[in-house]
């Protein structure tokens, strides 16, 4: 199937609302389907653990209750390989190193 023009299905989990209306914003201007959260719980109630229609996942670490990165270890033990961007304050390289199985990219924006 070709990929040109195919719009993505984008999971975006954050629970700054100013910050998450901004990036959703920022999204839909590329004409792409955003699902917005501001936390995994309701993710996950919504989706019923079924995220094969997602095409990728823009989370924050720092979240109550479940954390950016549970979240993503949960959707890597479920099978899940879609990519993943996180949006932190933390640096990339100690997170890769304190989750090495997670397969994180060095992108980090100062």
């Amino acid at each position: 199937m070709d990929q040109i023009g195919k719009k993505l299905n984008i999971l975006f989990l954050e629970d700054n609302l100013t910050l998450r209306i901004s990036i959703e914003h920022i999204l839909k201007s590329f004409e792409q389907n955003v699902f917005c959260f501001d936390n995994p719980e309701d993710l996950i109630d919504t989706f019923n653990d079924d995220y094969s229609s997602i095409d990728l996942l823009v989370s924050d670490i720092n979240m109550p209750k479940m954390n950016g990165l549970q979240f993503i270890h949960k959707l890597r033990e479920d099978g899940y390989k879609f990519p993943v961007i996180i949006i932190t304050s933390h640096r990339i390289s100690e997170l890769k190193k304190d989750n090495p199985n997670l397969d994180l990219l060095d992108i980090e924006v100062i």
